[in-house]
């Protein structure tokens, strides 16, 4: 199971305007609008100190683009509308985010959208998870707030059942195998407290042509190269989407994920409903490309 966890709570080093109250994000930024926020954190990339407090800083622009596709300006407005989604449905499931709300990123990465919620929840309650220790160490070089952890491919976490409000995974699901994928949705759920959401993205029925898309073409990047041999044929995956079985090609992904749990995965409706709704209700799947090139998942618990 578990074995180990790593856990550290920022901020931990001194700089200008750091300071130790978990409250004083709240209190400085709560009243701005979520407009004004996204314009306070995209000055934060050229003028880290705002309002006298030292907002996250940002990794290099490769290390950035390497997890997310993007970087700086491109990658903060991108992880402010999945933020606006996110806040979206605390509103309308009646899990209003407030300073002593609890929420988890899990597969926080560099912290891009952790940083988000600094403006609605205290520091003491936001939580950052990733199997990957060397980001974490990223995490902690560019001042993430919050208590983050490592953990492994599979593994009870150390919080007890219903912890969470809100948990969240961004680009997670979409590359999770089924036995990986199915006992973090099964964990999620034990630790999110009742009514509690869950919001994660998976890839679309849409990823299978962008692979087809790929094939016998020079790859622009390792990442194309991936996928245009993940799935020899696209047409054949596209119709185990369409009957609602899991679809999963196992690619691995660098030092901290083998393809044992990790690769490229697109997970259907009717799989969700059949499957997902052992241990949680689906509230929402949105499949739109205009909104998120992934689709997006609301679960909520019992």
């Amino acid at each position: 199971m578990f074995s180990s966890i790593r856990a550290w709570i920022f901020p931990q080093a001194s700089a200008p305007g750091d300071i130790h109250d978990p409250n004083a994000f709240v209190a400085a930024f709560g009243s701005l609008s979520d407009r004004q926020w996204l314009r306070t954190l995209l000055s934060s990339i050229r003028k880290p100190v705002q309002r006298g407090l030292a907002l996250p800083g940002f990794p290099p622009a490769t290390v950035q683009r390497n997890f997310v596709g993007s970087a700086d300006d491109a990658a903060l407005r991108e992880a402010a509308r999945f933020y606006a989604i996110v806040k979206k449905y605390c509103g309308e499931l009646d899990v209003p985010l407030r300073g002593t709300s609890r929420v988890l990123d899990f597969g926080v990465g560099w912290g891009r959208i952790l940083r988000f919620f600094l403006k609605d929840v205290a520091v003491s309650g936001l939580y950052g998870a990733d199997v990957d220790a060397d980001v974490l160490d990223t995490c902690r070089a560019i001042g993430v707030r919050g208590t983050l952890f490592q953990t492994q491919a599979t593994g009870r976490l150390e919080y007890p059942d219903g912890y969470f409000d809100v948990v969240y995974a961004y680009s997670v699901f979409s590359h999770l195998s089924e036995a990986a994928h199915l006992f973090w949705i099964e964990e999620l759920a034990r630790v999110l407290r009742p009514g509690g959401i869950l919001i994660v993205t998976t890839e679309a029925r849409h990823f299978f042509e962008f692979c087809a898309s790929l094939q016998g073409k020079p790859p622009e990047s390792g990442w194309h190269r991936s996928l245009a041999a993940a799935f020899p044929d696209p047409a054949a995956a596209m119709r185990q989407y369409d009957a609602g079985h899991f679809v999963y090609a196992p690619t691995g992904g660098g030092d901290f994920r083998d393809a044992s749990f990790y690769g490229e995965a697109a997970i259907p409706r009717a799989y969700v409903e059949r499957v997902w709704t052992k241990f949680l209700d689906l509230r929402c799947f949105i499949d739109d490309r205009k909104l998120f090139w992934q689709a997006l998942i609301v679960m909520q618990a019992r």
